[in-house]
């Protein structure tokens, strides 16, 4: 309760400085806490360790805290400290026993600043294991957990990995919606890019709604696989019309962003974003205008040319 800002704390009078002081002391605590965990010996670490399902509580309330607008600079320098220490025990649970993970709650284990190199292999193995026996898992479950892993990049890969492999062997049983989420959350990773770009080809391409899609292609083309996206671009994109207005502008902002420095974008799309946006520029972020007007008078695709 002490994470909720004081208008959701119900009808108790709340003085700002009594709590900020109330979760100054919490906050002191968790470390000391840490620390007896972190040094307690394989032995007696059952009786001391903090289970998952509490050490991510701990962590979303410890990040509630320190982003709230409440929060002063001890505060927040107390929150930092207690995130790390958590994540420490988190991190040494995860090393030495990844079987026993919560994994309704995998996300926000994931969301935790672990040390990736300690927990990767290790929990990756128990995830696959875990995979196997539970195939039966809701087609797109893992989408959070893969968009947790997109701040760790690389050092956190292989899980990455084998979450994105799972949902792509579902395709079959998701809806268009739950599909262009996990491609999206997927390519936000950085990671299997030429597997996302190879899936967006009929008839899962027909199947995925089109702002998701102006991403995906955005991202891809960004990462220098716009070879790859042709098909998607000359298919969906660049035909949709007047549907692409209704895309949101930060997505169309991207796609155009993207063309210049990939020439397939610049080809296929940035003349249709051009006048999509245009025939919605009143509702267009201001910051947002100079920026596309700027990618279209710099282009130096001839097809884009003509378009913007």
């Amino acid at each position: 309760r002490l994470a909720e800002t004081p208008y959701l704390l119900g009808p108790l009078s709340v003085d700002v400085r009594q709590l900020a002081a109330a979760r100054s002391k919490l906050l002191a605590t968790l470390p000391e806490r840490c620390d007896a965990v972190l040094t307690a010996s394989s032995r007696d670490l059952g009786a001391a360790v903090l289970p998952f399902p509490a050490l991510a509580s701990l962590h979303k309330a410890a990040a509630a805290i320190r982003d709230g607008e409440e929060a002063n600079g001890e505060v927040v320098t107390d929150c930092k400290h207690a995130i790390l220490k958590l994540a420490m025990v988190a991190g040494k649970r995860v090393a030495g026993n990844p079987s026993g993970v919560d994994w309704e709650r995998l996300s926000d284990l994931l969301a935790m600043p672990l040390d990736w190199e300690a927990v990767t292999e290790p929990l990756r193995g128990a995830l696959s294991s875990h995979l196997r026996r539970k195939s039966s898992t809701e087609p797109g479950a893992f989408v959070p957990a893969i968009r947790a892993l997109a701040a760790a990049g690389r050092a956190a890969r292989g899980i990455t990995e084998e979450l994105a492999r799972h949902e792509f062997g579902a395709f079959d049983r998701m809806e268009g919606q739950t599909v262009a989420e996990v491609l999206l959350a997927v390519a936000e990773s950085g990671t299997l890019l030429r597997e996302v770009a190879e899936r967006l080809k009929p008839p899962l391409l027909h199947r995925l709604p089109l702002p998701e899609l102006v991403e995906i292609v955005a991202i891809l083309g960004e990462r220098g696989y716009g070879k790859k996206v042709r098909s998607a671009l000359q298919t969906r994109v660049a035909v949709a019309g007047p549907g692409l207005a209704a895309v949101p502008p930060h997505s169309l902002l991207r796609l155009a962003t993207a063309a210049t420095h990939c020439p397939v974008i610049a080809e296929c799309a940035l003349g249709p974003v051009a006048m999509a946006a245009a025939s919605v520029l009143h509702l267009w972020p201001l910051e947002g205008i100079p920026e596309l007007m700027l990618v279209a008078a710099t282009t130096t695709s001839p097809a884009a040319s003509s378009g913007a």
